[in-house]
């Protein structure tokens, strides 16, 4: 099926927030949020499906067993990279998306939505 959506995600951790940055592969979409609490981030991966995750070392280290239950639900190629810094992933979103700052996309402040974002963006 050619409609349907081929989601490639990337994870994040700051502190108690958890940044989620997702692409249709399809499509072209690019999305980034950042989550207060890890049951919603498990159901926005439950709904995206994502057929391939980026995730930090610090953020599975902080939580063993997240991708191993994770992958009950569905299937997905996870890739571990190295934690990301928040300068590099904001200089890396200003310069593709050719702004000064990223406030016009509502990421103002949100830390672990830009480190998922831009370490997605430096993956592709």
């Amino acid at each position: 099926n050619d409609k349907k959506n081929n989601f490639f995600a990337s994870i994040s951790q700051t502190g108690t927030l958890y940044g989620l940055s997702y692409m249709d592969l399809t499509t072209g979409e690019f999305y980034a949020l950042e989550l207060d609490e890890l049951e919603m981030l498990i159901n926005a991966l439950h709904r995206i499906r994502p057929a391939e995750v980026l995730a930090e070392k610090k953020f599975i280290a902080a939580n063993p067993t997240f991708f191993q239950d994770l992958s009950h639900s569905f299937s997905f190629l996870l890739n571990e990279k190295p934690d990301s810094e928040h300068g590099t992933a904001y200089g890396a979103l200003a310069l593709h998306f050719d702004v000064s700052n990223l406030d016009s996309f509502g990421l103002r402040g949100k830390t672990a939505a830009i480190l998922a974002a831009g370490t997605l963006l430096l993956h592709l």
